[in-house]
């Protein structure tokens, strides 16, 4: 039996995951390879089995998913490549062929599942409830250029600017910027290999071959995708290496894009937003003490902040002690003249 025949509510087992990896991305790998999709295919698992095992807000009762086995999604996938300037509506004639006992709301089901499985992009109908919320869309509005910082990386937006770092499965979700309860969040989308992967797929096929038609997601966008996280997670800085470390993240040290380094935001286009945005909460004065005592960017002027702050609680403490000094003098002072006064009327009392 095809490895890819497993049921999709069980995990993907390593030949699984060898047959997916080649359909998906028309790529061959070898066995010691696999850890290199190890944070993939966690994601891949939970994903498949929210929505195998009934993660749907509608009736149950209605039907199930038309795909139940990892060969179904890869067959589903498949069909999506060859058709991508095609309809939904035809993609699913398409798959009556796979599956005629289904109906069309399963078949959309199953196409949603296979895109979430293989782009990784958040698409859902109203009904369905398999990820926190709704995310946003992605907007491509032009912003005015800002020249980027040497130092602007998403370990200096976490010392600086008291931004907490979020993995994301989702590519929607790349670089968007959440608030809640008075913290940031930055989501970032890790899934570098898969990335490199997508743009192989397209690029390693003759000229006139359906596959070659270019990827379902733009390739600049892609492109733009890498570009985005070697920027933020430069390989050759050993704070953010350290930094990548302890969340257990080693992707910066996968095939370093060979684009030169962005020098400002009119080198992206689809991620340009997003970035300004980012760059601008970079240059904001610091939100915290914690942020205030990491943020050296400007010498001379964290030396004076906290040169004045220094003379400040100087002031202060002297002030305190000049008052208590003060205070203690004057208690010495009102006994030095109630002793006085009882030694006066101690000899005034005799002499009466």
């Amino acid at each position: 039996m095809d490895a890819t025949q497993s049921s999709l509510g069980s995990p993907p087992g390593p030949k699984t995951r060898l047959a997916i990896i080649e359909r998906f991305w028309n790529k061959r790998v070898l066995n010691d390879r696999l850890d290199t999709y190890g944070a993939y295919f966690r994601y891949y698992e939970l994903e498949s089995k929210r929505l195998y095992l009934g993660v749907s807000k509608r009736d149950p009762d209605h039907g199930a998913l038309a795909a139940t086995t990892h060969e179904d999604i890869t067959f589903v996938v498949t069909a999506l490549s060859k058709g991508r300037n095609s309809r939904r509506r035809e993609i699913r004639q398409t798959l009556q062929s796979r599956f005629p006992h289904s109906d069309d709301l399963a078949i959309d089901e199953s196409i949603n599942l296979a895109l979430r499985l293989w782009l990784m992009l958040n698409v859902l109908d109203d009904h369905q409830n398999v990820h926190l919320k709704q995310t946003p869309a992605i907007q491509w509005n032009e912003q005015a250029t800002l020249k980027l910082d040497h130092d602007f990386t998403a370990l200096n937006l976490v010392r600086y600017s008291g931004i907490e770092i979020r993995w994301t499965s989702s590519l929607q979700d790349h670089l968007s910027l959440e608030r809640k309860h008075h913290r940031r969040f930055l989501k970032i989308y890790p899934f570098k290999q898969c990335l490199l992967d997508h743009i192989a797929s397209a690029e390693g096929h003759p000229p006139n071959s359906v596959a070659n038609q270019g990827p379902i997601i733009p390739a600049t966008v892609l492109k733009e995708t890498l570009l985005s996280l070697d920027f933020l997670f430069p390989h050759w800085d050993p704070r953010t290496d350290s930094f990548l470390c302890r969340e257990g993240k080693s992707f910066h040290y996968q095939s370093p894009f060979d684009d030169p380094r962005p020098l400002n935001l009119d080198d992206f286009d689809h991620w340009r937003e997003r970035l300004s945005e980012l760059y601008q909460v970079y240059q904001s004065p610091p939100v915290g003490w914690v942020q205030i005592w990491a943020d050296r960017r400007n010498p001379l002027q964290w030396y004076t902040f906290w040169l004045a702050l220094v003379i400040l609680m100087l002031t202060i403490v002297f002030g305190v002690i000049q008052s208590v000094a003060g205070i203690m003098q004057a208690s010495l002072a009102y006994q030095s003249l109630q002793l006085a006064r009882s030694q006066v009327n101690s000899r005034v009392l005799p002499n009466l």
